[in-house]
């Protein structure tokens, strides 16, 4: 046997302890005391006295080496492994297992020698009932099945044989107690696997501390007759001193464990938290303090105003009156407050942090200074910001698109009333002699209501709706040919250089809407150079989508929806814009000059808005400006030369005195439209909106040779009214005459109308050409004057 023992274990020492060595009884002399001398008896009880010394001596030994092989392994499921294995050589046993409190049950923790499948069946020790559900005992604990759970359980009778004063079961013939017992003598059911495995020898000890029962030490050995009562006893003992020391390494396991989970939930923790001692300094930072602010926890913890130091400067204020309120009652003020405010991390980075804080109590009630929390919130505030800013910018492009709408309607409504105004004075005037004094009034109230109609247009442009036909149009083409009304507006002062393609790029455009981008940034460059001796950079080129500016663009929610753009770019060394300058630069009548300046840029918007482009400024105060107009790239290959006109001879249309059906609501513009066309030689029917105009056209349609309509009017407008006609006579040939924009009017109109367009204020000569293109061109498109 003395190969088993651990080789620091002296097997002499442990003589009189020894399990294994079950038929060890202390000898006692059979010879009365009464028979002894006193020298005998003073023999005999110095003999006891050393044996029990050397057991008492051997048993601390034991338990040393047992608390040894606990506390030195570096987990507490590895110090059972040592125990369990240091017990089973100990003790000879074939098996050893330790259970252990776990929940409401006490499974096996480390078991040596028992079969697996054992361990696996007899690990629970819970009883349940039919419906899976655990039972309990009166007091509401589990019931806990077996003789392990009568241990576990305190349910011992010590007037058994087989049980103890100290709450340990122990049997030397398992078959033999089985057949001799009943389950009541028993305490309980018993299930009887350790029988049923052949293990004849068991006892299970209980692990118990002052409160409670924490489980139990269980030896098992196929053989009979390896316990004693003294072997039982020491069992005890040495499982009363083992339970402390298993409570402690637990505990300090569990302790272990949950410093872990929390040194690591603080590293990896979006926030940083911190514990303030009243003194100011801070006895705890967690290591996430270097993720939330770029500095480790120790810099904090060797300078504990380095918080406020890296606060934004513009936030400082705001920190420390936080401070200070909170510390108003000597930071006792047990309420959690909080607040946001910005630091500055040491590569310069702005943060947002979420500040909350609270008075901290120890369990006496005295106050231990403050707790502080610190999260990382750029991300939500950043996105809340946008989402502001987003919403901000919604709110203003709604407020502008109604400003839009309504500004178009003006316009609409100022053009019906400048149609009027200039028709009826230009009749007046040829009802006057060419040398009377009042046709010369009439000729300046002409010329300044024809100006108003040009600000009205410019206005229409401005908006967007800028009229004309567009077609595909080499944009290089159209500044090289237009350079010379270009240098005809320059300053003495002011260069123009041109960088243009030989050839392209080419651009769904307008020549004319071209040649007013063009003169009007130049002539902005201009006014920006003054009077000093400057050059002006004209350039035309490609550019892909992604790399259109997206800083003071404007519109403001562009968005590009071709894969390239045409360029076109005016470079000047002027006076340059400031931000703020920028903002505003395509506002109507704004001029960093004086008040009322003009339309010039806001019209390069609008033309620009209406090729579904957008205008880019690139500038800062005395370094000049760049600005920068972005149009679609055309799929189709440009065009040259110009729409014929339709030749009319002396501007008399042949086929005079048909009937043409006038269509508008607006009775005075219905009245004077009529004259109009009664002007050129056409019988007059009148409509007074699209409904009506629909049933005159149904009643005349044979006579009719043409319609000249409003668009906008109540009941059909001129499209749906369009619409009717066309399918009583598929070619009539309909002129729509608004103060809105072509591209308002007609954007949506089906291609199979063919109708044309006349923009309100006209002149008689513009109706005139319209008609000779309506009734004599033949084109299904659509046409403008």
């Amino acid at each position: 046997m003395k190969d088993h023992l651990p080789h620091h274990v002296d097997p002499a020492k442990m003589s009189s302890t020894k399990a294994y060595d079950c038929s060890y009884h202390q000898h006692l002399s059979a010879v009365q005391i009464e028979d002894l001398t006193p020298q005998q008896l003073r023999e005999e009880i110095h003999r006891l006295n050393a044996i029990e010394h050397t057991r008492l001596a051997d048993e601390r030994e034991l338990v040393a080496e047992l608390i040894l092989q606990l506390s030195s392994a570096p987990s507490f499921n590895e110090g059972l492994a040592n125990l369990t294995r240091f017990l089973q050589d100990w003790s000879g046993c074939e098996a050893v297992g330790v259970r252990l409190r776990c929940g409401e049950d006490f499974p096996y923790f480390e078991t040596r020698g028992f079969p697996g499948e054992f361990v696996r069946l007899e690990n629970s020790l819970c009883a349940y009932d039919p419906d899976g559900e655990l039972l309990r005992d009166s007091a509401g604990n589990p019931v806990l099945e077996c003789m392990c759970g009568n241990v576990l359980s305190g349910r011992v009778d010590p007037s058994k044989s087989f049980f103890t004063d100290g709450g340990s079961f122990w049997s030397n013939n398992t078959t033999r107690l089985l057949a001799s017992t009943t389950p009541a003598d028993r305490q309980a059911r018993t299930r009887n696997r350790c029988n049923g495995e052949g293990y004849e020898s068991v006892a299970l000890v209980p692990l118990r501390t002052d409160r409670e029962i924490m489980g139990l030490l269980q030896f098992n050995d196929h053989r009979p007759d390896r316990f004693s009562s003294e072997l039982i006893s020491h069992f005890e003992r040495i499982g009363d001193i083992l339970a402390l020391a298993l409570a402690k390494r637990q505990a300090e396991e569990e302790l272990s464990q949950s410093e872990e989970q929390f040194r690591t939930l603080a590293a990896f923790a979006y926030a940083m938290e911190t514990w303030r001692l009243p003194d100011g300094t801070f006895r705890y930072v967690s290591p996430s303090s270097e993720r939330v602010t770029g500095y480790p926890a120790e810099d904090f913890l060797n300078n504990p105003l380095l918080i406020e130091e890296i606060v934004h400067p513009d936030d400082l204020k705001l920190f420390t009156d936080h401070r200070h309120q909170v510390m108003a009652n000597g930071g006792k003020d047990d309420r959690n407050s909080g607040f946001e405010f910005r630091i500055v991390t040491p590569d310069g980075q702005v943060r947002w942090l979420s500040h909350s804080c609270s008075a901290i109590y120890d369990k006496d009630g005295v106050w231990q200074g403050r707790r502080g929390s610190y999260r990382d919130v750029t991300k939500s505030i950043t996105m809340k910001q946008e989402k502001e800013a987003l919403e901000k910018k919604i709110r203003n492009l709604e407020k502008q698109k109604s400003l839009e709408r309504m500004a178009g309607a003006i316009v609409h409504h100022f053009n019906n009333k400048l149609h009027v105004i200039q028709v009826y004075l230009q009749l007046a005037m040829e009802t006057l002699p060419i040398h009377n004094a009042s046709r010369y009034n009439m000729a300046a109230a002409l010329d300044a209501a024809e100006k108003a109609s040009e600000v009205s247009k410019l206005m229409l442009t401005y908006l967007g709706q800028a009229q004309g036909r567009r077609e595909p149009l080499d944009l290089a083409g159209i500044l090289r040919t237009h350079y010379p009304a270009l240098k005809s507006v320059l300053p003495s002062n002011v260069e123009l250089e041109m960088d243009l393609p030989t050839n392209g790029p080419t651009v769904d455009t307008n020549e004319g809407q071209i040649q007013q981008i063009s003169m009007k940034l130049v002539a902005n460059a201009c006014e920006a150079i003054g009077p000093k001796r400057g050059t002006i950079q004209l350039g035309v080129k490609v550019i892909p989508a992604e790399e259109v500016p997206v800083a003071h663009r404007f519109p403001r929610d562009w968005e590009p929806e071709s894969l390239s753009y045409a360029r076109l770019q005016v470079h000047d060394n002027g006076c340059g814009l400031s931000t703020e300058e920028i903002e505003n630069a395509f506002d109507p009548f704004y001029s960093t000059k004086f008040t009322g300046r003009g339309l010039g840029l806001p019209v390069v918007q609008g033309l620009t808005q209406a090729h579904k482009g957008v205008v880019a400024v690139e500038s800062s105060p005395g370094v000049g400006s760049t600005f920068s107009v972005f149009l679609p790239i055309s799929l189709e290959n440009a065009v040259g030369g110009h729409v014929l006109e339709p030749e009319t001879d002396d501007g008399v249309i042949p086929l005079s005195g048909g009937k043409v059906l006038v269509v508008d609501d607006d009775e005075v513009v219905l009245e004077i439209n009529s004259r109009m066309v009664s002007m050129l030689g056409y019988e007059v029917l009148q409509a007074r909106d699209g409904a009506e105009g629909i049933e005159m056209f149904r009643r005349h349609k044979e006579e009719i040779l043409f319609v000249l309509s409003d668009f906008a009017m109540p009941r059909k407008n001129g499209l749906e009214m369009a619409s009717s006609l066309r399918e009583m006579v598929p070619d009539i040939p309909i002129i729509l005459a608004s103060g809105y924009s072509e591209d308002l009017v007609m954007g949506g109109a089906d291609e199979e109308y063919p109708k044309y367009f006349l923009g309100k204020p006209f002149t008689l000569q513009e109706l005139r050409d319209i008609v000779a293109v309506a009734l004599f061109s033949g084109t299904d498109g659509f046409e403008d004057v």
